[in-house]
């Protein structure tokens, strides 16, 4: 009995510490979770001020435009000579002699013949139509280089439509429209509303746990600010990328209720005039969006505490 007893016992110690090791496995388990989700939300807020560092690579007219045309293949009878060969050197063997096999010998190099010249014309058309493809695209790439290099203002907003730059960039805005000339342009974003931004701060205590603030009104409308800059240089960085333009001006718009009105409209919050000189020469790994600005003609309503108002829009004569 003693013995039984002694056994309930040690199983039930086994089980509490069983018990106490789970619990301490759940609370690591929450602890990483809780990190996760903080580093998650780091991560969000960080792609937001950070969308102009990275940009697609420069394209290089001069250089497209001074390609050479592929070179079209010509046909060619390497399988077809090779049977040819075999055909004229075709010696009968004694066995072939035997059995007079001779006919249906040379009727075998001929059918391997036939499929042989086939052969060549097969792998000739697939060249031809991998070089029909390579020269459409030289083509097309060709004489869009020359436009663009002659100011033509039609091939800028090809050369806009085919690369589309904007299109794989997250939380850059809603939509962009581009007006330009031969050496300018000017580009409207209508950008994300200030909502974009959560209203709390979420981060880890000490023990593991999450915890959630209100994010300070002055800060957010910072950080709003900081988003909208970041925005800001991005669309210029990938259309002096794009295009070989002297200066470009960048609108921030949102869409809000008129208060004369009350109907949706365009209210511009920023407006900035890039010039390419200063604009190259800036190491975008390293600044503050909002900061870098002030390197350049803008407008800007903005107050840590209400955040952006309506501002006038500049244009490209304002900036020369």
């Amino acid at each position: 009995m003693k013995t039984f007893n002694g056994f309930i016992r040690s199983s039930q110690a086994s089980l509490r510490r069983l018990e106490k090791v789970q619990i301490e496995l759940n609370k690591i388990q929450n602890i990483q979770a809780n990190l996760k989700n903080v580093n998650s939300y780091n991560s969000y807020l960080d792609g937001l001020i950070t969308i102009h560092e990275n940009i697609s690579k420069k394209i290089d007219w001069i250089e497209l435009a001074a390609r050479k045309a592929p070179i079209k293949p010509t046909m060619t009878n390497e399988n077809e000579q090779e049977w040819r060969n075999k055909i004229n050197t075709y010696n009968p063997s004694i066995f072939d002699k035997i059995f007079k096999l001779q006919e249906r010998r040379k009727l075998n190099l001929n059918e391997k013949l036939i499929c042989a010249i086939k052969e060549d014309k097969k792998k000739f058309q697939a060249l031809l139509a991998i070089f029909n493809y390579n020269y459409d695209n030289w083509l097309k790439v060709n004489r869009l280089s020359k436009k663009i290099l002659g100011g033509d203002i039609d091939a800028y907003n090809e050369a806009y439509q085919s690369f589309k730059p904007f299109d794989s960039i997250k939380n850059i805005g809603k939509k962009i429209f581009l007006i330009s000339d031969k050496e300018s342009a000017e580009l409207t974003l209508i950008a994300n509303e200030i909502k974009i931004i959560p209203t709390y701060v979420l981060t880890q205590t000490s023990t593991g746990k999450l915890s959630t603030k209100e994010f300070v009104v002055t800060k957010r409308n910072e950080f709003y600010k900081e988003h909208i800059c970041s925005a800001t240089f991005r669309v210029a960085r990938e259309i002096f990328n794009l295009l070989p333009l002297k200066a470009i001006v960048i609108n921030i718009a949102l869409e809000n209720p008129s208060k004369f009105n009350g109907r949706i409209e365009e209210q511009t919050i920023l407006s900035v005039f890039f010039d390419s000189e200063t604009f190259q020469k800036i190491n975008y790994e390293n600044i503050s969006p909002s900061m870098a600005v002030l390197n350049f003609k803008h407008n800007i309503n903005y107050s840590r505490l209400k955040g952006f108002d309506i501002t006038q829009r500049l244009i490209l004569k304002d900036g020369f």
